[in-house]
């Protein structure tokens, strides 16, 4: 493949163990730069597409100004950094870095095209994926891990409290784990199962019946 003049190439990949970030500079047909690291696998593929990107956009600020290209494999991640409202903190300081400094451009590059860059970029990530006490970048975790942790401890905590509970007996015994899920009983089948109803048992409980 034909390769490009002082363009950026970022990539990332995720294992079963983390989630690596990379980015490449290659001048002419030599790789003059390289950077990668380690995130925790609570992130998410997208976070580590932005921080490439950003790592790659502030090592492009550092450089003698001319006209650079960063090539991105995921649209996405252009997009998130093209709108300063972006809810990723990341892509905002991407949005002002490129905003003060328009000789720097991103721009699609299609996956496994077979740039010698994006090649290189794809092994930077895996290499810091195979390697042993690589440097790992703290991150704010995603969103979705957030809620999903927090909603995992609170049925924890019901789960708790209705296992020792004092009253709901009987529908424990026929309900016995928690869910947010609704259980579709009629109004007939709830009556009879909780026995708030128009029973003799019930009723008589309230002084409305003599037995």
């Amino acid at each position: 493949m034909k390769h490009k003049h002082g363009a950026f190439y970022t990539d990332e990949s995720k294992t079963e163990k983390e989630v690596d970030a990379a980015f490449c500079v290659l001048t002419d047909v030599n790789i003059t730069h390289r950077w990668s690291t380690r995130l925790s696998l609570k992130n998410t593929v997208f976070q580590a597409e932005i921080l490439a990107l950003l790592k790659a956009v502030e090592h492009a600020v550092t450089l003698p100004t001319q006209q650079l290209t960063i090539l991105v494999e995921n649209q996405a991640s252009i997009i998130s950094a093209a709108n300063p409202k972006s809810h990723d903190s990341n892509a905002r300081k991407i949005f002002k870095l490129l905003h003060s400094h328009p000789h720097i451009r991103l721009s699609w590059i299609k996956a496994q095209a077979g740039y010698t860059g994006n090649e290189e970029a794809d092994r930077l990530a895996k290499e810091a994926a195979d390697t042993e006490n690589f440097p790992e970048t703290p991150l704010e975790f995603p969103k979705s891990f957030i809620k999903t942790f927090l909603c995992q401890k609170m049925l924890a905590t019901w789960q708790m409290a209705w296992d020792d509970g004092n009253t709901g007996r009987l529908i424990h015994n026929i309900i016995p784990k928690v869910s947010l899920q609704q259980i579709n009983w009629t109004r007939n089948e709830i009556l009879l199962f909780t026995g708030h109803g128009p029973f003799t048992s019930f009723l008589q409980r309230f002084n409305l019946v003599e037995t």
